[in-house]
């Protein structure tokens, strides 16, 4: 079955990052197989998108991280709508990920969410003294946003087992991928 994927995300390129280079990667593998593949994004000021079926949201600059602009997804659902997604896939559980939820409930499809980056470890450095505050409101989003999803993919065993811990279990384990075409070559030693 050929189906329209829609990835939301946080990040995308011209950022480079795991995340990034992940949804490009499965965006790529995922069209080889037929599927059609949509990214919506945050903005990225200057840079021109050379994939095909990229969708920007309105993003601000970062004053902490230049190449990492913070977005705003203000897509109306209608415009969502005219891609008619079989499912929707976000790779960000806070806002982004609040935001896929909702679209996905209005348009009355499945919704998976990769838990890509453990975002506990980034509460003590960036929180120190609210560290169990931040923390515990973390975990609640990420417990709200699984009720929600039809799966959540780990990309590791140990992703499964701290979110197990932190309450949430509709969970399996997904490998990210390489592109092996990066690391051929047409020469040999």
């Amino acid at each position: 079955m050929i189906m329209r994927i829609l990835f939301i995300t946080a990040t995308y390129l011209p950022t480079v990052n795991g995340v990034s280079y992940h949804i490009k990667l499965l965006k790529k593998q995922l069209e080889k197989l037929g599927h059609r593949v949509y990214v919506l994004a945050p903005n990225f000021p200057g840079y021109t998108d050379s994939d095909k079926n990229i969708m920007r949201y309105f993003s601000m600059p970062n004053p902490f991280i230049k190449t990492y602009p913070l977005g705003l997804p203000l897509v109306p659902v209608d415009k969502i709508k005219k891609i008619r997604p079989d499912i929707i896939h976000t790779h960000h559980p806070l806002i982004i990920g609040k935001f896929a939820a909702h679209v996905a409930e209005k348009m009355k499809v499945p919704l998976i969410f990769t838990a890509h980056t453990q975002y506990e470890q980034y509460l003590n450095y960036y929180f120190p003294h609210g560290y169990q505050l931040t923390s515990k409101l973390l975990i609640n989003d990420l417990q709200s946003l699984s009720r929600k999803c039809s799966k959540i993919i780990c990309p590791s065993p140990e992703t499964k087992i701290r979110l197990k811990k932190q309450g949430i279990t509709n969970t399996d384990v997904v490998f990210n991928g390489i592109d092996t075409e990066v690391f051929s070559s047409s020469k040999k030693v």
